[in-house]
This record gives structure tokens, sequence and C-alpha cells, in this order.
């Protein structure tokens, strides 16, 4: 099954993630690899489109695997299943539950079933994954992917590039926007509303339907609590810095 593709302002995200996965599949047939299982989530967002909600903080699985030649694969929770629809760049999706059938697992021997060489991302892949595929494959069949990957992210593309400049513009947009909200009995969740308003606004008018940063990563800001609380002089530089920073940090992370 195969998303939808939103669209943007040069580069299709269907262009880019096709020419990510092509050049990997090039990249795999000179290692002399057969396949690469990846399960990073910033690696397979990188390739597909896709990030998932839950991975690996519920100890649900998101596995990629891509053939050198052949049908590209993706594992992931049936919870994720609408989001991996719309969004993943894949020729293949597979949902899976908790307790029925082998999960995860169940698709994983097929897949690999005519490869020699696998390549892997041993120092990124979940322990419970890894222990999985040191059954199916033995070590000295494995390679490791991470220096194809590594490689790959390290040189930014003009697409990647605008994207981590819009990013910072949204950053210093939620910046400003917060610091102008906020004053003397304030409620606290009117600052925080008023830090969203303007990264929805610039987003949109980048990217309709699709939010990222310089790693292709979907932005999200996970609300908690949005206390009613109302700002007094002694709180408003220490709470007013400590919080735009880390949403600051969410909007432009850059980890190539």
């Amino acid at each position: 099954m195969v998303g939808a593709c939103p669209g943007s302002p040069s580069e299709s995200p269907l262009t880019m993630f096709e020419t990510r996965m092509q050049i990997l599949r090039e990249r795999l047939e000179t290692q002399g690899m057969d396949a690469a299982v990846i399960t990073n989530e910033d690696n397979v967002y990188y390739l597909t489109g896709y990030y998932d909600y839950l991975h690996m903080e519920f100890g649900r699985p998101t596995i990629l695997v891509v053939p050198r030649q052949g049908e590209s694969l993706l594992i992931t929770p049936t919870i994720d299943l609408n989001t991996a629809i719309a969004s993943a760049r894949v020729d293949r999706i597979s949902a899976w539950n908790d307790g029925m059938g082998d999960e995860w697992r169940a698709e994983l021997p097929g897949a690999l079933i005519s490869v020699s060489n696998l390549g892997l991302e041993p120092d990124r892949m979940p322990p419970l994954v890894r222990s999985y595929m040191d059954h199916l494959m033995p070590r000295e069949r494995q390679k490791t992917v991470t220096p194809i990957l590594s490689d790959m992210r390290m040189i930014k593309s003009t697409e990647e590039q605008q994207l981590a400049r819009h990013a910072g513009q949204v950053a210093n947009a939620m910046m400003s926007a917060g610091s102008a909200a906020i004053a003397d009995g304030v409620p606290e969740y009117e600052v925080r509303l008023s830090r969203h308003r303007p990264e929805r606004v610039r987003r949109q008018s980048f990217w309709p339907r699709i939010t990222t940063t310089q790693t292709c990563r979907p932005t999200r800001i996970f609300c908690r609590s949005w206390p009613r609380a109302k700002r007094s002089p002694k709180r408003i530089i220490a709470r007013q810095h400590g919080s735009c920073a880390r949403e600051s940090q969410f909007s432009c992370v850059s980890a190539a």
C-alpha cells in the first residue's frame, strides 16, 4: 500500500524519498548486500517519509526492509497503520498487533528468505529485534549498513537545506510570539497557545500537509498539561527561557 503524496515548493516528497531509496539500493549492491533491515526511526523516516508514534518507547518496533531488488516492506504497529498508508513511500505495508500471531516477526522470514548477506544497523537496532535477526541470519552473513546511511545523510540536498531554514523560521516565530504574550496575570496556557499559532501558519505556507526538519522528520510538540496558573513577575523570565528553548529544539533539531 502506498500513501498519497503531499506537495512541496520545489521537489515533491515522493521524488525525494524515492531518490533516497534508489541510492540506498545502489549502495547495497556496491557493498555486496542483498537487503537492509532498518529500525532507527530517523533513518526510516529519511527513506520513506513515515515516522511512527509508538516505536520502541512502548516496545513496538517499526522495521523497514529494503532489498537490493524487489519490493520494499514496512512493518509497523496497527495503531500507526493509517499514518503509514498516508505517508510511507514503500511498496508494501504490513501491520501487526500485540499478541496476534508472530507479531512483527511474521513477515521477516519470507522477506529475507533469499538473502545471503544482510545489512543491519548493529548499534541502533533494538536488542529485541537484533536477537531475532541473529536467529534468522548468522552473524558472519551480517554487515553494517550504518556507514552507507550516514554518508547519504551527511551532504544535504537543496530541498533539505530549505527545510532546515524553514524550521529555523518556525522556531524564531514561536519564540517571538511567546515572548510577546508573556505578561503579569496572563494564564500559562495562553502563552503556550501563542507559540503554536505562528508555527501552524508558517508550516502551512511552506508545505501544506507535512512539517519536517533538517532530519526530514515530522515536528511533533506534545502538550502533557497546560496549567491554568497565571504568570507572576518572578516566574516570567525563568519559565520563558526554559519552555521556549525546549520547543525550539523540537523545531530545528539536526541529526545528520
